[in-house]
């Protein structure tokens, strides 16, 4: 099944209607910044942890390159999820930056 790729100049006007993003980096990665409002979750935990995202909205999944978010996607598609790559990841990203604390962060993965 093919990934649906999605650019940056589409993911940033997803961004900014409030859709929903998914990061799936390490936890000390999301301390390099993320895009506000990102949903952390990490790549290994996509299996266990998918219970927690909405089936009812788009997913857009970033990670630093693409890669990761590829991997991501596809296993969120299978399961159910309208799931897209965010094509360059954090890489080409070059809005605005949240930089969280490690306290949010173990807080982000509780929350599960």
């Amino acid at each position: 099944m093919a990934i649906y790729q999605m650019n940056m100049e589409e993911f940033l006007l997803h961004w900014q209607q409030g859709g929903l993003v998914v990061d799936v980096r390490e936890p000390e990665e999301h301390l390099t910044g993320i895009v506000p409002g990102a949903y952390l979750l990490p790549l290994g935990t996509v299996q266990a942890k998918a219970h927690a995202l909405p089936q009812t909205a788009r997913l857009a999944i970033i990670c630093r390159s693409g890669q990761r978010s590829n991997q991501a996607a596809s296993h969120l598609n299978r399961l159910g999820f309208d799931a897209v790559n965010v094509q360059g990841g954090m890489l080409a990203w070059t809005g605005p930056l949240h930089f969280p604390q490690i306290s949010d962060l173990s807080q982000s993965m509780a929350r599960d």
